[in-house]
């Protein structure tokens, strides 16, 4: 696998595991928002979804506040 998949696994594999073992506890919190675990990874999930969707598989920029979604895209 091309070393940029490894790393994106890498980083993928922590939010997966915890997920999956406990998918109800906080992950983040972001002023009077909280996300589960499980709503996180549905979350980035849909994003990359959709970015594969639109052909992003290249370099890909964004323009982000501070919050949930830019959370959620990484």
């Amino acid at each position: 696998a091309p070393a940029g998949a490894l790393a994106a696994m890498s980083l993928l594999a922590p939010l997966i595991t915890h997920a999956v073992e406990r998918p109800a506890e906080t992950a983040l919190t972001f002023e009077e928002t909280s996300l589960s675990w499980a709503a996180l990874e549905r979350a980035s999930a849909h994003i990359a979804s959709a970015l594969q969707a639109r052909r992003a598989n290249g370099r890909l920029a964004l323009l982000l506040t501070n919050g949930l979604g830019f959370a959620m895209l990484f």
